[in-house]
């Protein structure tokens, strides 16, 4: 009987944001669309401070609905919390 490959687990995990972006390009609103990801209260925080160029319709700013896929690499979270760079 052959053993099981032990699996290890993702290098990446790739998380969604639903945001709201207002007239100015300033986030509205944001919410993690997957709940339990260890990552996405610091996902969100960041996302939280970035802007964007307005959407426009027929020149005119309006506001928009966007999802974000956010990658992070956990192997770059495995060495920080190890104390290696």
């Amino acid at each position: 009987m052959e053993a099981l490959a032990k699996k290890s687990p993702p290098t990446e995990v790739r998380l969604r944001i639903a945001a709201k972006i207002g007239v100015d390009g300033k986030i509205r609103e944001l919410k993690l669309m997957r709940n339990g990801e260890a990552l996405g209260d610091a996902a969100v925080q960041d996302v939280s401070h970035w802007e964007f160029q307005p959407a426009k319709v027929s020149g005119t700013p309006v506001e928009v609905e966007v999802v974000l896929e956010i990658p992070f690499d956990t192997n770059l979270l495995r060495h920080q919390s190890s104390g290696q760079n």
